[in-house]
């Protein structure tokens, strides 16, 4: 429910311009207006309150930003605030960075390893992706130390798990599952 909310969410924005640029400048808006409620959570908690009017919260979302801010952009947040939809912002924001990659012909990949992968690994994993899908790579590393050693690979939908605690879960499997057949 919550992915198809945000997913909802996210193509009525990512709708409402064919601008790339323009398409960009809002990604950029909105995880500044997240950090913001990240930061203070005082903020968030105003915008949420049954306590004020919609006319309050509006004002409130006019004034986090300093400068001028387009105004579908700005509407759209008011909307997401007057709906009680602030909770689902970071989900609906991966949804919206999600088609964004894809229009600019981008994919995000992300890589769990149990220690930092090295550059140079990085630079040719990059390489190879870019061959076999024929898109920019971005790749988001991460360290996960229960992994033990090698890695997980998630790519769209699509993972690869490639870590020594996948392997070893799938020995023990593969081991109970002989011992079974010998009893």
């Amino acid at each position: 429910m919550k992915r198809a909310l945000s997913l909802q969410f996210a193509k009525a924005l990512f709708c409402s311009t064919s601008s790339l640029p323009q398409l960009k400048l809002w990604k950029i808006s909105l995880e500044a207006f997240l950090e913001a409620l990240e930061k203070h959570s005082h903020f968030q908690a105003l915008l949420t309150s049954p306590q004020f009017r919609d006319e309050e919260k509006d004002w409130l979302v006019q004034k986090c930003y300093k400068g001028p801010c387009e105004p579908k952009l700005l509407n759209f947040i008011k909307y997401v605030v007057k709906q009680q939809k602030l909770p689902y912002l970071k989900s609906i924001l991966e949804e919206f960075s999600r088609m964004l990659n894809e229009k600019a012909g981008i994919l995000q990949v992300i890589l769990i390893t149990a220690r930092p992968v090295d550059s140079k690994i990085l630079y040719t994993l990059k390489g190879k992706l870019k061959e076999t899908y024929g898109k920019e790579i971005i790749i988001e590393a991460r360290i996960q130390s229960s992994l033990i050693g090698g890695g997980i690979l998630m790519i769209e939908n699509r993972r690869w798990d490639f870590s020594i605690k996948n392997r070893l879960k799938q020995m023990k499997q593969t081991l109970l599952a002989e011992i079974r057949q010998e009893s």
